[in-house]
């Protein structure tokens, strides 16, 4: 309670307490941006991922070209590899006995998100460069590889993971081009990778991802537009 104090006539008159007696407000900290989350952790295990995803889209680009062993085996590599960066960033991100997330988590998520990325190339070179998949099963390859990516990252709420594995889905096209410019396959994909992102945001705040989908849809079809649309 507070103090009283005596005044002339014999009064108790009430005085404050003094302003080092008083709680003060907790202090909360700030919410980092999606900027800042996007390039915090382990920013050259991200990079390295980038440049490994690149890096194997060239090579299978240059066995296409060449006619470097058979289709079905480097599409299975490639898969192969997609499906075993995958399992080792998941390994890399369980929990520790405590709940907190361990040392080399960001890690794990980069490399997931490259490894969906490979996965979702590897299906779409199947589909628009080879041929060897109809439309139906390649968009349901798509649907299943996406509700995957969004899964594993919800669960381990690595909006990293879904960055990179939608960014990746979008440079596949690019990557996987024949030069042909039919606009079917290319804005059907597109429509089906934005329709991810609408179901995210219904129960997920990832700006970053917004914002991917956003460049990344109007980057790939104006390049698409200034060199086929007549």
């Amino acid at each position: 309670g507070g103090t009283t104090a005596a005044s002339p006539s014999g009064s108790a008159i009430p005085r404050s307490e003094p302003a080092a007696w008083q709680t003060p407000a907790a202090v909360v900290e700030a919410e980092p941006t999606w900027w800042q989350r996007l390039l915090s952790g382990n920013l050259l295990a991200k990079i390295g991922v980038v440049l490994l995803f690149f890096a194997v889209a060239s090579a299978l680009r240059l066995a296409a070209d060449y006619g470097f062993l058979p289709v079905q085996l480097r599409l299975l590599v490639g898969a192969v590899g997609g499906l075993a960066m995958v399992a080792f960033g998941w390994t890399r991100c369980r929990p520790e006995a405590d709940g907190g997330k361990p040392a080399h988590w960001a890690f794990g998520i980069a490399l997931q998100g490259g490894g969906f990325a490979l996965l979702y190339l590897i299906v779409y070179f199947m589909l628009a460069r080879y041929g060897l998949v109809g439309p139906v099963p390649a968009f349901t390859g798509f649907v299943v590889l996406g509700v995957a990516c969004i899964l594993l990252a919800a669960a381990q709420d690595g909006v990293v993971l879904a960055v990179f594995g939608l960014a990746g889905a979008f440079a596949a096209p690019v990557l996987a081009s024949t030069g042909s410019g039919d606009p079917l396959p290319l804005f059907s994909y597109f429509t089906l990778l934005n329709l991810f992102i609408v179901a995210v945001s219904w129960f997920k705040n990832w700006r970053a991802l917004n914002v991917t989908g956003f460049f990344c849809t109007i980057g790939v079809g104006m390049a698409w537009a200034v060199e086929h649309y007549q």
